[in-house]
């Protein structure tokens, strides 16, 4: 917790909490400093090597093209005007994540049929039926 925080406001530094950290794995986005952008690209993908949650810093291979890319060390969240990382927007990720569930829930039912479990079936088709409900 920041020491102005803490001191200006120790309510509110109590309930603070930061938002999770990106686990190693994770595509982020790149925003590089102004002389390092190539192509006319303001912000680029990069993949999480490394997580320093005691300072809130990534490492990070940034992928600037197919042949070129390159690790920074040490980067911060995204601040205007210097480099850092930003998340990628949930939306971006809807689609995707509801086509995995679907697919999980069909090789689920596929597996029980497989090894002749009725009740695991029908336990997948409830489960089906509930998520369709609710959408």
């Amino acid at each position: 917790m920041g020491h102005l925080l803490a001191t200006s406001n120790p309510q509110a530094a109590e309930n603070y909490s930061p938002r999770p950290m990106p686990v190693i794995g994770n595509v982020v986005r790149y925003h590089p400093r102004v002389n390092d952008v190539r192509q006319g690209r303001v912000v680029v993908p990069a993949i999480v090597l490394n997580v320093d949650e005691g300072n809130r810093h990534l490492e990070l291979l940034v992928i600037h093209s197919s042949d070129d890319m390159i690790t920074q060390q040490r980067v911060a969240e995204h601040v205007e005007g210097d480099r850092g990382w930003s998340r990628i927007p949930a939306e971006n990720h809807g689609d995707q994540i509801e086509v995995m569930v679907r697919l999980i829930d069909e090789l689920e039912e596929r597996i029980a049929k497989i090894e002749n479990r009725p009740q695991a079936v029908e336990r997948v088709k409830r489960k089906y039926t509930r998520r369709q409900a609710a959408e």
